[in-house]
């Protein structure tokens, strides 16, 4: 049955999805597979811990992912509160993807949408704005579109849990530098994104941490077509992991 709701929604679509399919050694299914089942198992750890009041639709079309947040009740403080369940989502995504080198771009939008599994089926207005921004940026990373900023905007003005704004605030950043594609550049755009990776304080975690970066991208092929994709990123994770600076950073560059 086809079903009108509103609700977070976020799309994601995986970069490099030929190279991997044709030229890559990659078990690409196998992979897609078990993300797949990664992200069902959140789902329904989600619906059980809300007691089904919080609902989670989850869709893979070839190398398109659509996950849909919603709430069975017309409760707007829950409605907004569910930005937190798909920042959880957003960070399994990513944690996957960089364990495994298949990297996602996307974005998230709020608003109405349709939604039947049955049809794979997915549209309205918020998947709309989701898929004209989804493919925006030039990197890997999501971003939040307008809509999804204002909703998330009026969440933390109207909340008044102290754990409930730090979580949000430290996973959903205002981000200057969001690596927009040039025809966007001029445009007023969006600043907030999530923050995937998590926040390390001692310096032997953050070190190990930006080592597995490198480790991870040194082993992706980069063409001059996409090696902008894996500089922005790293820039990204460098702006929140090193806010003051890294001198080894400066001496990996030779400068």
């Amino acid at each position: 049955m086809i079903t009108n709701k509103t609700g977070y929604i976020l799309m994601l679509d995986v970069l490099g999805y030929r190279e991997f399919v044709t030229k890559t050694k990659i078990d690409f299914p196998r992979l897609w597979r078990e993300l797949q089942e990664n992200v069902k198992k959140q789902r329904d750890v989600i619906f059980k811990e809300l007691n089904g009041s919080v609902i989670v639709d989850v869709l893979f079309v070839s190398d398109t992912i659509f996950i849909g947040v919603s709430t069975i009740y017309k409760n707007k403080q829950l409605e907004g509160l569910t930005i937190m369940f798909m920042i959880d989502l957003v960070k399994l995504i990513f944690k996957f993807s960089l364990k495994n080198n298949v990297f996602f771009r996307g974005a998230i939008s709020f608003g109405e949408y349709l939604f039947d599994l049955r049809l794979n089926l997915v549209m309205g207005n918020a998947v709309d704005e989701a898929s004209e921004w989804y493919e925006s940026t030039d990197w890997f990373g999501v971003i939040l579109t307008p809509t999804a900023e204002y909703k998330y905007n009026s969440t933390i003005l109207s909340e008044d849990e102290p754990q409930i704004i730090n979580f949000c605030m430290r996973n959903i950043v205002r981000y200057p530098r969001i690596p927009y594609k040039a025809k966007l550049q001029s445009e007023k755009c969006s600043f907030l994104v999530v923050k995937w990776f998590d926040a390390y304080t001692k310096d032997e975690d953050r070190l190990g941490f930006l080592k597995q970066i490198m480790d991870a991208f040194s082993t992706a092929k980069q063409s001059p077509k996409v090696a902008s994709k894996y500089e922005n990123t790293f820039h990204f994770i460098m702006f929140y992991t090193y806010p003051e600076g890294l001198s080894l950073y400066k001496r990996l560059n030779n400068s």
